[in-house]
């Protein structure tokens, strides 16, 4: 993940967690009410897509799958990040935003500026890419 991408992912934080426990809930369910077709319905053959129930709901269970894999790595980075952040005021910031207030918002509970509080955004997302840079090279270093 870049720059760009870790400044996103604490953007989104709170969305992505309710995503998340929305997409468990989702994939632990069971759906009982697909049944396959059967008899001579069932043997013809079929166009170049997949027309039955059973079929629709794999694949859509797999994207379901792989997106809650890429959302729960955006949440372990975004969390690896918060642990590393030590200054109160930007841990405080950093809090603030995983709880899904706007900069306008931290700004008016903190009664600091807009601009201070960006400029605090900026560090701690500067802060976690040289981190998430570092793992990469621990990564290839192996």
């Amino acid at each position: 993940m870049n720059y760009n991408d870790i400044e996103q992912a604490l953007r989104n934080y709170y969305w992505m967690v309710n995503q998340v426990e929305r997409l468990e809930r989702e994939l632990s369910n069971i759906e009982i009410s697909i049944i396959p077709p059967y008899g001579l319905e069932a043997s013809m053959p079929k166009a170049n897509q997949i027309s039955d129930k059973v079929g629709k709901t794999v694949i859509k269970r797999d994207e379901e799958s792989r997106h809650l894999k890429k959302l729960k790595a955006k949440i372990a980075l975004i969390d690896s990040g918060l642990k590393m952040i030590e200054n109160d005021l930007e841990k405080s910031v950093m809090l603030c935003m995983m709880d899904g207030l706007s900069q306008f918002q931290i700004s008016q509970h903190f009664k600091i500026s807009e601009g201070k509080v960006s400029s605090i955004k900026s560090h701690i997302v500067k802060k976690m890419n040289e981190m998430n840079v570092l793992n990469d090279l621990k990564i290839l270093a192996k």
